[in-house]
């Protein structure tokens, strides 16, 4: 797929003149808009949109996401899996830069015939792939080969989260109910992963009707996808969160907070999608006019028509803030639940269930107060493991035997490692 880009770019810069006839072209019809330091929460993107709600929605991603901890996990140390994370940061931005030059050259490619307002494709979403028809139009074995790159990039990454999805499901649900209705007894493996593999069918089954769903939400693809990660990425980095730092919280406090940030992200979700209620932005001007008179079809206006105008609404909302939303409305729900149901901090958490910023400050706490954290290991088998993983620090973080302080019992370890969740 970066060659294909590569070659979008080669081609698309070729066709307008270079790339600094490019820059021109963008600058000019007020497409380099990069520093705008408006505040307004409200407002769609801006520089504090994409710094504050952009670093929580990549939080989200690669500190909790479901698949990308299931490939931390795979890595053999800690090492290796930082070395993979610090490889990521380099190619995603690579990525990232081509991607928004491309975006530059189906600008300058199509400036002065907006294909939308001419009318060859009917959303804006449609965009690229009708500029690589363009490009590539007498070289069609590329186009083929180019197209059907990204939708094999595109079912490289469904299969990941259909995968991981199944995965917990299984592991964690029907797993654990098998067990309780069968006596304890242990499913066969055959059984075990024809269930998985047959769940992960369904659930392919089910994407697919909701893909379906697209054609009836006036919302972009790329919109719907960032409010989708935030209302989903949130209130799973929210749990997290009050694990690692907030080891007074417990599992009452937790799980009213994890509901509460949920349901705040899929109704913010719901109501800006269906709802249609995007605050009124200044757009970039579009035109039509300089479109060969011959181009099929051909529409009398050569200018974008004005967006309709929308009363306010909280749904408008960006959605990048969507994560840190939910972020916050679940600490400030999960507070006042732990303290209505006694804490936790009578049982302090080992320390290699938090992060070692909050341990080091817990310990400034006065002595009045009681200790929220111990180096007394855990006995979990998922905390053992994650201990395992991280060796390099095990010594650091508790995991291994301390003779300082005395164990505390099954119950309490399970009860502190609930805050986690």
């Amino acid at each position: 797929m970066l060659g294909g880009l590569l070659c979008v770019l080669a081609f698309g810069t070729n066709q307008s003149g270079g790339i600094a006839e490019v820059w021109r072209i963008a600058g000019e019809g007020g497409r380099l808009n990069i520093l705008d330091l408006n505040p307004d929460p409200f407002v769609r993107q801006s520089t504090w949109t994409l710094v504050i709600g952009g670093a929580g929605m990549v939080l989200s991603i690669y500190a909790t996401n479901q698949t990308q901890v299931q490939r931390y996990l795979a890595c053999k140390d800690l090492k290796t899996a930082r070395q993979a994370i610090h490889a990521n940061l380099g190619f995603n931005s690579l990525f990232l830069s081509i991607q928004m030059l491309c975006g530059l050259v189906s600008y300058a490619v199509f400036v002065g015939c907006d294909p939308l307002l001419d009318g060859h494709i009917t959303a804006y979403d449609q965009i690229f792939p009708h500029l690589v028809m363009h490009l590539f139009q007498n070289i069609p074995v590329l186009r083929g080969i180019f197209l059907s790159t990204i939708f094999a990039a595109a079912l490289s990454t469904l299969s990941s989260g259909i995968n991981g999805i199944a995965c917990v499901l299984v592991e964690d649900v029907f797993l654990d109910a098998y067990l309780r209705f069968n006596g304890g007894k242990k499913m066969k493996q055959k059984n075990f992963t024809l269930f998985a593999r047959l769940l992960a069918v369904l659930l392919g089954l089910i994407i697919v009707g909701l893909a379906f769903l697209l054609k009836v939400v006036p919302a972009g693809v790329l919109t719907m996808a960032f409010k989708i990660f935030g209302a989903m990425g949130g209130p799973i980095l929210t749990v997290f969160t009050l694990g690692i730092l907030f080891p007074f919280v417990n599992k009452w406090g937790a799980l009213f907070g994890f509901l509460g940030s949920l349901a705040t992200g899929i109704g913010m979700a719901l109501g800006a999608m269906f709802a249609y209620t995007y605050k009124e932005y200044v757009a970039v001007p579009l035109t039509n006019a300089s479109c060969p008179l011959g181009s099929p079809p051909m529409y009398l206006n050569t200018t974008a028509p004005p967006r309709k105008s929308y009363q306010w609404s909280f749904f408008n909302f960006s959605s990048l803030y969507y994560t840190p939303l939910c972020l916050l409305v679940g600490i400030l729900i999960s507070f006042p639940v732990s303290i209505c149901t006694g804490l936790s901090s009578k049982r302090p958490v080992s320390h290699s269930l938090m992060a070692w910023q909050a341990v080091k400050l817990y310990s400034y706490l006065p002595s009045c107060i009681s200790p929220q954290s111990t180096t007394v290991p855990v006995t979990s088998s998922h905390a053992t493991k994650l201990c395992a993983i991280v060796d390099e620090r095990a010594t650091d973080l508790g995991c291994e035997d301390s003779d300082e302080e005395e164990k505390v019992d099954d119950d309490d370890t399970n009860d502190n490692t609930l805050s986690v969740f």
